[in-house]
């Protein structure tokens, strides 16, 4: 028996804070993402941590990131957002099956590979 997944699955949960927050009507970014909302945020991790564009929550909002930058990326907001609040990259809020599904990878390699950033605090 290989529990792997099974065992990790809800038991870890990684989050930053927004770090800033723009309104925005021109482009943003490397590739010129506009956000039709106008609003957007940034977070301190970025293609050097391994991070790539999918799904993430705001205050219970699902939001996405879209642009990433090496030490940073861009993510969609509402206009209640504030610097500070937490983004869940993944957690009860946001499955290691969506993330899997927006990087087109397992589980699994999403589990891993956020699991592997930052500071670790055990609980």
């Amino acid at each position: 028996m290989r529990p792997g997944l099974a065992l990790y699955r809800g038991a870890v949960t990684v989050t930053t804070r927004l770090a800033d927050v723009r309104r925005s009507t021109g482009p943003i970014g490397y590739t010129g993402w506009t956000n039709p909302g106008g609003h957007h945020g940034a977070i301190l991790a970025g293609y050097s941590h391994h991070l790539r564009p999918g799904p993430v929550t705001i205050n219970g909002r699902r939001q996405r990131i879209t642009e990433i930058g090496m030490q940073s990326a861009y993510v969609t907001l509402d206009a209640a957002d504030r610097p500070g609040d937490v983004v869940t990259l993944l957690g009860d809020s946001v499955a290691e099956t969506d993330v899997a599904f927006a990087w087109n990878v397992t589980p699994h390699q999403a589990l891993f590979t956020l699991g592997t950033m930052g500071e670790r605090t055990y609980r």
